[in-house]
């Protein structure tokens, strides 16, 4: 069952990303101002990719199953 919510939540955030990476939303940052002199449209694609990697490595690593008492 938990291997099951894992690939639930993967297809979830692929979605979500295609959603962000679409131009629509793009299109909102593909401004002529910098930030730092960086142009906002690369402050916004590396932000997502950087969130996209962390939220990748939550839903890998997090454990879903209960630990044995036995064990301990």
């Amino acid at each position: 069952m938990p291997d099951r919510i894992k690939k639930e939540e993967f297809a979830f955030l692929a979605l979500l990303l295609i959603a962000v990476f679409s131009y629509p939303l793009i299109s909102i940052a593909d401004k002529n101002k910098t930030i730092q002199g960086v142009p906002i449209l690369y402050v916004y694609i590396f932000t997502c990719w950087m969130v996209s990697i962390f939220l990748l490595y939550m839903i890998a690593e997090r454990n879903n199953h209960p630990k044995n008492k036995k064990d301990e």
